[in-house]
């Protein structure tokens, strides 16, 4: 990234809003690299640091921050965030709607501090700073998933209570920061549904189970994630953060951990069990769900409604029993989404490390393909990649047989 992306104004301005409105004197600025490897897919990441002055008396200090931005690498890549507005729905979130969520809510917080939010850039603090980082492992154990989880519920929390506040919810005052991005008609145009299912039948054909139903099951997942305005619930939906998988979620080291979401791109109004049941699904194994769900759901519960109590005593608290009943209408989608979503976030350091010097490529085999040819050549070479995608796509065979799926018509290999 350039530093000529960040003008000398907006550098002031950012120094000035992360001393709260504190004429400082900017003395220097650098932009470094954040990460030797990929640890996204729709941004280009750099740290910024500012080095100030606030009076002429005092000596040096300086500012680390996180700076995300359209990547240029890759003309695919950058042409696909461009044509979404994926940028722009997020400045719109940290412009526009977390100042409103936060008007309703006290307590501890769920995102980074934002100090400039644009349609090409945003800049963060640097959560490293504050001792939150990435899990090196993109499976969450039992601690790692309720502290997810208890992130998710104080954004909920705050959607909730701001609706409470305004009248309406904060996706109809700024719906611009909830743009539907991934389940829209264009996936359904361009027969992305057929491609995952294509995938799903192909591993069903490895492991020898009945492939016939996933057809159906995968359609009516995307349908219910679709619709999903429409879904009737007991439960009021919520701003959702959209993207739940393990890179979007940082971690401190305190007891209990503590954790922060990250990545507002994909941001959406949806029933509050689609962030819990998609991370669930993307970030952990079926061990550690029959282990762990519960106790993890618990803890979303008691987030939930302990931020509820303390900011609005009379506002209506949720039931365990009807969080678990949307949970569980919930994971179709979510195996929906783990089946088009393993492919991509399951490539390991070493395989990504293959496209640094042409990320146009990584478009081409996995993220925009046209077949599964490459995902599978992974498959058959990746224990590890394959042990994961077996898990999921045996997991949907016997969802589809316990609810009775119908077999559906089955189309040629993509």
């Amino acid at each position: 990234m350039r530093e000529e992306m960040l003008s000398s104004e907006e550098i002031a301005g950012i120094a000035r809003r992360a001393f709260d409105g504190e004429n400082v004197e900017v003395v220097e600025h650098q932009m470094s690299s954040h990460s030797k490897s990929r640890v996204g897919f729709l941004g280009e990441h750099q740290d910024l640091r500012i080095t100030v002055r606030r009076d002429k008396a005092a000596g040096l200090e300086s500012l680390n921050l996180f700076v995300k931005a359209v990547p240029q690498a890759s003309e695919q890549q950058s042409k696909f965030i461009r044509e979404r507005g994926i940028f722009k729905q997020e400045a719109q979130y940290f412009n526009k709607l977390l100042p409103l969520l936060r008007e309703s809510y006290a307590g501890q917080d769920w995102c980074p501090k934002c100090f400039l939010a644009s349609d090409k850039l945003l800049v963060l603090e640097d959560m490293r700073e504050r001792g939150f980082a990435m899990l090196a492992d993109k499976i969450l154990d039992g601690e790692h998933l309720e502290a997810a989880l208890r992130a998710q519920a104080r954004l909920h929390a705050a959607s909730l209570l701001a609706q409470a506040k305004l009248g309406n919810s904060p996706a109809e005052v700024y719906p611009e920061a909830c743009v539907e991005q991934i389940y829209n008609e264009a996936l359904l145009k361009k027969n992305r549904v057929l491609l995952y299912a294509d995938l799903a039948e192909q591993v069903a054909q490895r492991l020898g189970r009945d492939h016939r139903r996933l057809l159906s099951g995968l359609m009516l997942g995307f349908d219910r994630l679709y619709r999903q305005k429409d879904y009737p619930s007991k439960l009021s939906p919520v701003f959702s953060h959209g993207d739940c998988w393990p890179n979007n979620y940082l971690f401190d080291r305190s007891q209990p951990l503590r954790a922060r979401l990250v990545d507002f791109q994909l941001t959406r109004n949806a029933p509050r069990m689609f962030d819990v049941a998609h991370l669930t699904y993307l970030g952990t194994t079926s061990d550690i769900r029959r282990r762990e769900l519960r106790r993890a759901i618990e803890g979303y519960h008691e987030e939930l409604c302990d931020a509820l109590e303390r900011n609005n005593p009379e506002l209506e608290r949720p039931s365990l029993a009807d969080l678990l009943e949307e949970y569980e209408d919930m994971k179709l989608s979510a195996l929906f989404t783990g089946v088009m979503y393993y492919p991509i976030i399951l490539q390991s350091k070493k395989e990504l490390e293959k496209y640094r010097d042409d990320p146009e490529l990584l478009y081409n085999r996995i993220m925009l393909r046209d077949n599964n040819r490459y995902v599978m050549e992974l498959y058959d070479r990746d224990n590890e990649f394959a042990s994961r995608i077996n898990e999921i796509v045996s997991e949907l065979i016997d969802y589809c047989e316990e609810h009775n799926i119908p077999i559906g018509e089955q189309e040629n290999e993509v």
